[in-house]
């Protein structure tokens, strides 16, 4: 794993920086108390190091030569500075370090910890920049890169959606107002037809004196609009500030749309999703089955062995099946604690039937040890392949043969037909 090196002869702040970043992130942290120090951390280990926090004054280092040593080494660097103005911050800017803190107050090393949160999780992030202006785009290539991101580049909007659509994993887009062939309305119209705020950042620039157009831009779903020219600090604070958001709203999905005790799908993702596969079922005139299977013993190993064991057991089950369905549009989600409901497009009743049997026969062949007792796991399950008006009608009907399935036993398939039941 790769470390952060923190660099400063004051000993209480590097005591102070490496506790929070201890408590707030997984990261070994290594210290140098002077330049020398860190010079030869870095020749024995090169490679090793994914951060530097760097002070402007060191022992043997007056004029910020370990940010500037860090720099070349192509290290990204927060620097930390005692005092501050105008220069050194023009200079500090010039040298492209990552962020600047100053040591004011206690909450200097809670904004350090955030600022390396923050460029930790800027290296999964992949910025496609558009612009047809080259030294617009260098400008921010250099800018974006000396934050930590992935940057892709496009001169017009045509060519920035095909780059989009080679790179599905773009989640922030900063792109000019007015370009030829496809300015970045045009661009932004098209990318969300298909992708949410949630899903992608999209930053509109413009040089443009005419404040009507801004409105206009944010509410076709510009995530925000920045006036060239900007200043590189509020520009930075404001992509920060997005990007923030932006995973804030994924990890409420997570929350939303996975099981907690297992990390399945939920009941509220089988209908987000399950609702989007029933109307394209409808619109394109295919079939679909939902289908809930019964773990069943589950109450038991609840009663013998704890929750816990239940459900781990549940997720094994869960994961036969996922490893079964054959396309990307198959919805399976925990329904209850006990049930697990799949969505499934199908083209005859008797084959999809003949398909969940040798899913539950693959279920009936897993085994293991627990506490020198072998245990062994079943299912049964409830097929119903009728298509209604909605895909809630579907699950009741398909929780009507259920109630029949737990009547008969344990290890069984059945459809409407089976049970007795109409649909």
């Amino acid at each position: 794993m790769k470390r952060i090196l923190i660099i400063d002869d004051n000993l209480t702040v590097v005591k102070n920086v490496s506790k929070k970043l201890n408590d707030s992130t997984d990261i070994p942290v290594d210290t140098a108390s002077s330049f020398q120090e860190a010079k030869e951390i870095l020749t024995k280990s090169p490679e090793g190091y994914q951060i530097a926090i760097a002070g402007v004054v060191l022992p043997d280092a007056k004029d910020e030569e370990a940010v500037d040593y860090c720099l070349e080494k192509g290290l990204p660097v927060i620097v930390l500075t005692a005092s501050y103005d105008e220069e050194t911050r023009e200079r500090l800017i010039s040298k492209n370090v990552v962020d600047y803190i100053i040591e004011r107050d206690q909450g200097y090393a809670g904004e350090l910890v955030a600022s390396v949160r923050r460029i930790l999780r800027n290296m999964h992030h992949k910025v496609l920049i558009v612009d047809d202006s080259s030294f617009h785009r260098k400008f921010l290539d250099r800018l974006m890169k000396s934050q930590q991101f992935i940057v892709l580049e496009a001169e017009d909007g045509e060519q920035g959606l095909q780059m989009f659509k080679d790179h599905p994993d773009i989640n922030l887009i900063i792109a000019d107002y007015d370009m030829p062939k496809m300015d970045g309305f045009q661009m932004l119209n098209a990318i969300r037809e298909k992708h949410g705020k949630d899903e992608v950042t999209f930053i509109m620039l413009s040089g443009e004196s005419n404040e009507d157009i801004v409105p206009r831009i944010l509410k076709h779903g510009a995530n925000d609009y920045v006036k060239k020219p900007f200043n590189r600090e509020e520009f930075l604070c404001r992509i920060n500030m997005n990007l923030d958001n932006m995973e804030m709203l994924h990890r409420l999905k997570s929350v939303a749309y996975f099981d907690l005790d297992t990390g399945l799908f939920n009941r509220s993702y089988l209908y987000e999703l399950g609702h989007v596969v029933h109307s394209n079922a409808s619109r394109n005139k295919f079939k679909i089955a939902v289908t809930l299977v019964l773990v069943d013993d589950y109450d038991s190993f609840t009663n013998t062995y704890g929750v816990d064991f239940a459900n781990n057991v549940v997720k094994i089950i869960a994961n036969v099946y996922d490893q079964s369905l054959k396309r990307r549009s198959d919805v399976i989600a925990r329904y209850s604690s006990s049930i697990l409901c799949v969505v499934t497009e199908y083209q005859d009743e008797k084959e999809l039937v003949t398909f969940y049997d040798s899913i539950r026969e693959k279920v009936d062949q897993r085994s293991f040890k627990y506490k020198s007792k072998e245990i062994k796991l079943s299912v049964s399950m409830a097929v119903s392949c009728q298509m209604d008006n909605s895909l809630e009608k579907m699950v009741n009907k398909a929780m009507n043969i259920m109630d029949v399935v737990k009547t008969k036993g344990r290890g069984i398939t059945m459809t409407a037909a089976d049970a007795g039941l109409k649909g």
